[in-house]
């Protein structure tokens, strides 16, 4: 295998790790973090809660999974690394971010005292929808890795 295949293995590998994300702790912490977050007259100092929010949830749902992993069996090449770093990137940008800003953006736009409930439902809608989709996403991209 040359190189360039090897990485691409290895980036498929991450990536498709990173679409088999924790649907619990992402439907609850992207609801949560957008009701926080998700209202016209949220002042900006709720953004970092919001983001602590999402941050606890996954680290509770994929953080601890990825520790797992990675104290069971350690990567020893810096392309092992790349897996990993990507597995927590598409896992937190795909289940946690995404559903958390669509329902914040939505819910800021709200201009009659719902927001904050638009915002929960629009994070939940969202959520649910990418745990649905995301394990078949994952499971062409472990294809196309070979696995």
């Amino acid at each position: 295998m040359n190189p360039v295949e090897g990485l691409a293995t290895v980036v498929a590998l991450g990536v498709g790790l990173g679409l088999q994300f924790n649907p619990v702790t992402s439907l609850v912490g992207s609801l949560v973090a957008a009701v926080v977050f998700g209202t016209p007259r949220a002042s900006a100092a709720r953004r970092p809660l919001a983001v602590a929010v999402l941050a606890v949830a996954w680290l509770a749902g994929d953080g601890v999974a990825i520790g797992r992993s990675i104290a069971a069996d350690p990567p020893k090449a810096p392309t092992d690394w790349t897996a990993v770093v990507l597995w927590a990137l598409v896992g937190a940008l795909v289940g946690y971010v995404v559903p958390a800003a669509a329902g914040a953006l939505v819910g800021r736009r709200v201009t009659r005292g719902t927001g904050w409930l638009s915002a929960g439902a629009v994070a939940l809608a969202v959520a649910g929808a990418l745990v649905v989709i995301a394990p078949v996403l994952a499971d062409g991209v472990t294809r196309f890795a070979g696995g």
